[in-house]
């Protein structure tokens, strides 16, 4: 009868430990997924997309409403540029 119940506690313990790495795993790929944006950028006289994780230094970074920005950088042209700061200070969105 302990034997039993060891085996019981055993599957128990085996089956809520690969379903938490399961779950891990997929949490982890979906937050890469999510993180990785594609932006538009001019690039050698170009106009191309690319992932925010290959953007380089001398990349002109286009942005529309609602972008954004995806590195430091500086204003070149700008038309009713408004900017919330509420994500910085803490405030609620």
């Amino acid at each position: 009868e302990g034997m039993a119940i060891l085996a019981a506690v055993f599957v128990v313990v085996t089956v809520t430990a690969v379903n938490d790495y399961q779950k891990e795993k997929q949490f982890r790929a979906l937050n890469e997924a999510k993180e990785d944006v594609d932006v538009l950028v001019v690039r050698d006289g170009h106009r191309v997309h690319v992932s925010v994780h290959d953007l380089v230094v001398g990349d002109v970074v286009h942005l529309c409403a609602g972008d954004q920005v995806p590195a430091d950088g500086a204003v070149f042209g700008k038309s009713d540029l408004a900017i919330s700061e509420k994500m910085l200070t803490g405030e609620t969105v």
